[in-house]
């Protein structure tokens, strides 16, 4: 079963860090309200649409999907390369895996740019939630930061499927994939590398 405490290995300080981050992301990803990409940061509008049964539903849906990707597989990942730079492989795969997920939304109607627009961001974020939980080893925290990121997405936009990307959006997805990659290669080195291997049994 995964675990629900946070890690003695881990440094409170790069906890406290990626707490930070993740609040503030889902706020900006949430509310954020930028049509230039010199206030896409600083602009947030506080609105939140009507929501219904529907958009709750779609946002528990991601509680399955931490259990399936960043327990399930993830697991077998670290099992499958214990000898061969096992963590590295274990995180970039769950990515890559929880990217090519978000396919199926393009058979369900969304355009295909905002499909693929979206498995990048996906794969991103698979990365990064699985990276937060083998170094805190607390996996209500990317269960909860996954959540509320769609949550609030959903609930402030009213719309359960997304819009044909703007250039403005592909900006802003190329920098979450690189903010979350820094954040990810930042956790697989050094004393944070060591504090996720100290707590693998295998």
């Amino acid at each position: 079963m995964p675990s629900f405490g946070f890690s003695k290995s881990a440094s409170w300080f790069v906890t406290a860090f990626l707490i930070v981050f993740s609040v503030w992301y889902v706020i900006w990803n949430g509310f954020g309200d930028g049509n230039k990409l010199a206030d896409v940061l600083t602009s947030y509008s506080f609105s939140m649409a009507k929501i219904n049964l529907k958009m709750i539903f779609a946002s528990l849906e991601t509680i399955v999907e931490e259990w399936i990707f960043r327990f399930g597989i993830l697991t077998l990942l670290l099992r499958a390369f214990k000898n061969h730079h096992q963590l590295e492989w274990a995180v970039g795969l769950n990515g890559l895996l929880f990217g090519l997920w978000h396919v199926t939304n393009g058979f369900a109607g969304q355009s295909w740019s905002a499909t693929f627009e979206q498995m990048l961001s996906a794969g991103a974020a698979g990365m990064l939630f699985a990276a937060i939980y083998l170094y805190t080893r607390n996996f209500a925290f990317p269960v909860l930061f996954h959540f509320f990121n769609n949550f609030l997405g959903l609930s402030s936009s009213a719309n359960m499927v997304m819009s044909a990307p703007t250039s403005l959006d592909w900006v802003t997805t190329f920098g979450q994939v690189v903010v979350f990659s820094a954040i990810v290669w930042f956790l697989l080195s050094g004393k944070r590398k060591q504090a996720m291997q100290a707590t693998l049994s295998y």
